[in-house]
């Protein structure tokens, strides 16, 4: 027999666990226009360069960072330039939002601005301004003086380029023309004769009542098409025509009869318009003079040519436009509405063929014409 003895073992089991590191890395170029220092892994670049930072990755291994950095400039700045301003005028910055500083400029000078670019980045615009006379609109270019306060400031004024005119349903509107004139009296299409102070009321034929007597209500504080800004107009005073006719330099060197268009009329001349040696005025570009004879408006007598250039210079020329009184037209003369009134009467410049008075009066309820002026800031 054969015995068989079993013998017991212990086999022991060993588990061993391999770690593998996987270190990883990574390669980028960077362009920075604005904005420095940029943050980047908690470094803080400023410059050009190649910079690396070490990291952590998911296996808990090195992540090897590596950064090009390119520095660049996305600011841009742009220059406008100088710009004209008309005086008492102001530019306005069409970026409000973003602007820096005031919101318009009413004053000659360099300016800067700095906006946010499409990048986020600075664009700065610089400015340079200049304040210049401009000529307002409805108005003539001629700059004439009305008065000086007594030797402190000298008052100027534009003239209207028309007389007034005025039609319901359409409102003021100035004449076309200076020799553009209307003449008698139909309510129902253009007039251009009005009585005294009838701004609220221009087709107002009778002065009954003591408030039609003794308010003046200006033509220039009603809109007027084509004329700018409400309220800038306004009608002289009889002071303010002495000044214009009498007291100004030249005053009388600068004005006399004229014909233009084949209208009768009177022609004043601004300020600072050339005279030969005789105190004559002279055509534009030439030595030639006129108003040599101020006896009649035909010794003044301008082809168009003549006429354009001396208006362009901004010569005022007073239509002899007419007059309604007690219903009755008649243009032997015209009367211009000053402000100041007696009564029932008020002051009016009267023009005539040889002429142009500030001595008469007429009564309120005469239907005359109107010229306009406005300040020069």
């Amino acid at each position: 027999m054969i015995a068989v003895v079993a013998k017991a073992q212990t086999v022991v089991s060993a588990s061993v666990e391999f770690n593998y590191c996987f270190t990883t890395y990574s390669y980028d170029t960077l362009t920075v226009g604005c904005h420095f220092p940029y943050m980047w892994n908690g470094q803080s670049l400023s410059a050009d360069g190649d910079y690396t930072a070490t990291l952590t990755n998911s296996h808990d291994c090195d992540s090897i960072a590596h950064m090009h950095f390119i520095t660049a400039s996305w600011d841009n700045a742009t220059d406008l330039g100088t710009i004209e301003i008309c005086k008492g005028k102001s530019y306005q910055w069409t970026d409000a939002t973003s602007q820096k500083g005031d919101t318009a400029i009413t004053t000659a000078g360099d300016y800067t601005r700095v906006f946010t670019n499409a990048r986020g980045c600075d664009s700065t615009v610089t400015l340079s301004t200049t304040m210049v006379d401009c000529v307002p609109e409805g108005a003539l270019a001629g700059v004439f003086s009305i008065s000086d306060d007594n030797g402190a400031t000298v008052r100027q004024v534009y003239f209207a380029k028309g007389n007034l005119q005025y039609k319901t349903g359409e409102g003021f509107r100035l004449a076309e023309h200076q020799w553009d004139k209307v003449g008698g009296y139909n309510n129902t299409n253009w007039v251009d004769l009005f009585s005294w102070g009838s701004g609220k009321d221009p087709l107002r034929t009778s002065v009954t009542t003591s408030e039609q007597a003794y308010n003046f209500y200006d033509w220039g504080d009603e809109a007027i098409a084509d004329a700018g800004p409400t309220g800038s107009w306004f009608t002289m005073t009889y002071d303010e025509w002495v000044y214009l006719f009498s007291t100004r330099s030249h005053a009388n060197d600068l004005r006399g009869p004229a014909r233009v268009h084949n209208v009768q009329g009177y022609l004043i001349l601004p300020d600072n318009w050339p005279l030969n040696a005789s105190n004559y005025p002279l055509l534009p570009n030439s030595n030639t003079p006129f108003l040599t004879n101020k006896s009649h408006a035909n010794n003044t007598t301008f082809t168009d040519e003549e006429w354009e250039a001396v208006e362009a210079a901004g010569a005022v020329f007073l239509p002899q436009a007419g007059s309604v009184q007690s219903g009755s037209y008649s243009d032997y003369s015209s009367y211009y509405w000053l402000q100041e009134s007696s009564g029932f009467s008020a002051y009016v410049a009267t023009v005539t063929i040889s002429s142009c008075s500030l001595s008469s009066t007429a009564h309120k309820s005469t239907l005359c014409a109107v010229r306009l002026v406005q300040v020069k800031p």
